[in-house]
């Protein structure tokens, strides 16, 4: 049997340990799915709106960022980079405002993986709704490849986009135009 002191420092030394701060766990990071042509994604939220398709001319708020590589080649003070993914009339990062949008329209300067960011792949990554926000990270043979974007002069290294480099582009549908 214990004694009673036994059983009051027992019962102290446990209220002790409950009382003490535990840490908090980080948060997971979140994750991306793959599509089997490189292009990763994460719904931030689907959409309740109707479906879109190729030459849907809808409202979009969006931010692109240049993405650090895998090796680590990307210059430090750029990973994070916001850009302007138009070259003649872009809107930037346009949290202000919307910029209108013909979904599929090719116009050298909007991404191939844009297009399949909206219209899904038929396979791993759904078509998007209006209303829908979505993350999408576009590899180089998607995004700007070996030209890179808006480089001045022709010059390797003073792109908004060096060639070879990855992008995010985060972005919502708002609605039709």
């Amino acid at each position: 049997m214990l004694a009673r002191r036994d059983a009051l420092l027992s019962a102290a030394l446990s209220a002790g340990a409950l009382a003490r701060p535990r840490r908090a766990r980080a948060a997971p990071a979140p994750t991306f799915a793959p599509t089997r042509d490189g292009v990763r994604f994460r719904d931030a939220r689907v959409g309740d709106g109707p479906e879109v398709f190729a030459h849907d001319a809808v409202v979009i708020l969006f931010t692109a960022r240049v993405l650090p590589s895998d090796d680590g080649a990307l210059d430090r003070r750029r990973a994070g980079d916001t850009f302007d993914p138009f070259v003649v009339g872009g809107a930037g990062a346009s949290a202000s405002k919307g910029f209108k949008l013909e979904i599929g329209s090719a116009t050298n300067d909007i991404p191939e993986g844009w297009a399949r960011a909206f219209e899904g792949d038929g396979d791993a990554m759904p078509r998007m709704r209006i209303g829908g926000k979505r993350i999408v990270r576009i590899p180089p043979s998607l995004a700007y490849g070996e030209r890179g974007h808006h480089c001045r002069d022709g010059v390797r290294g003073a792109c908004e986009v060096n060639p070879g480099e990855s992008v995010e582009i985060d972005f919502e549908i708002l609605r039709y135009t």
